[in-house]
Parts: structure tokens; sequence; C-alpha cells
């Protein structure tokens, strides 16, 4: 049976990697930053070159046409690893966007605008 990309390029180690962020406040009663799916998607990019190439997933965001991007599939992977709890120290919550008429995220000097979603996903380490 053929690898998944999951597998294949061992997208949970590195996704763990990514979310391994601390505070400004590393003794915050709230713990670890949560990240969107587009930060993780442009860290993932910038850290992982040759991964994203091979992953062959624009970033995504408003206006790009597509709707397969890297920042879907890699909330997608988080999301069902974390409901089958595959991945038990990562959790999963929303940004509800009622009132935020748009989101702008830093692709390392090219800026990407978040699609209109009714909610944004973002994830964060637990341990």
């Amino acid at each position: 049976m053929a690898q998944s990309d999951w597998e294949n390029y061992h997208l949970a180690e590195k996704l763990l990697r990514i979310l391994d962020i601390q505070s400004y406040d590393p003794n915050h009663h709230f713990g670890r930053p949560f990240l969107t799916a587009y930060q993780i998607a442009i860290l993932f990019k910038n850290m992982y070159p040759e991964t994203y190439v091979r992953l062959n997933k624009p970033l995504g965001g408003k206006g790009t046409g597509i709707h397969h991007s890297l920042a879907q599939y890699l909330a997608r992977m988080l999301s069902l690893h974390i409901k089958n709890e595959s991945l038990r120290n990562v959790e999963g919550r929303f940004l509800q966007m009622n009132n935020i008429s748009s989101m702008t995220f830093d692709d390392f000097g090219e800026s990407v605008e978040a699609s209109s979603i009714p909610d944004l996903s973002m994830y964060r380490r637990t341990d």
C-alpha cells in the first residue's frame, strides 16, 4: 500500500516543530499561543521548501481561486489527526470572523489575505 503524503513527508513531525513556539511570556497562564492555518502554511513553506514544492499546493488566500491550498490541506490534516487522536498534543479552535473585515498575513514580505470564511482555524501544542 502506498504511503500518504502525511507519512511520506513526515508532516506530523514537521507540524509539531512549527507549533513548538512559546508565548512572549512563557510563564503566562494562557500557555502556548495559537497559530492560524495561514501562519502554519507560511512557516511550513519557509522551513521546509523542498516538501512545499513536492506537495504542489499554493499557499492559499483570498483571490487565488484555489480551493485546495496548503493552508486548507494542513488545517484539514491537523483536524483529522486531532479528531482520531493520533496528535494528542495538539488542539484546534476557531476564531469567529464576525466583525473582522479582513486578515492579512506576512509571507516574508508578500501579503496573503485570508479567504472570506465564517471561522478561521487555529492550532497549538498542548505539551
